[in-house]
């Protein structure tokens, strides 16, 4: 029993519930500003942690040495935030949501295609 329900009646769910009243709080700029507040953090544990998992991001280690991810998805969701750190020490944050309150994605083809616009946002902003 939890809070009174049977275990045997809580499952999971396969469409969006709830995405604008209890769910994703923070807007892509939200996750950016925690990106770069954590970065200041004197911990290196922050850090270490942060960047156990890429997504599968893959930026080339030589131009990217330091890779931290943070994401999340459900149905109708993906969230994907990735702050990347330069051979030279400069940091950039790129962020995608997707977001439909009404039907969930094709998880993969979702990835994919945020994966893709990221990698592409890093490449531009490297020659800055």
């Amino acid at each position: 029993m939890v809070a009174g329900v049977p275990l045997a009646r809580i499952a999971g769910w396969t469409t969006p519930r709830e995405l604008d009243t209890i769910e994703w709080y923070a807007s892509p700029a939200q996750v950016c500003h925690a990106f770069a507040r954590l970065s200041e953090l004197p911990d290196q544990r922050v850090g270490e942690a942060l960047s156990v998992n890429d997504a599968g991001l893959a930026l080339d280690k030589a131009q990217w040495p330091s890779v931290w991810y943070k994401g999340g998805s459900e149905p109708g969701v993906s969230d994907l935030g990735h702050l990347a750190r330069t051979a030279d020490g400069r940091s950039f944050v790129v962020t995608t949501l997707a977001l439909d309150p009404t039907m969930p994605f094709d998880a993969a083809r979702t990835l994919s295609e945020q994966l893709g616009l990221s990698r592409g946002a890093f490449t531009l902003v490297k020659g800055s």
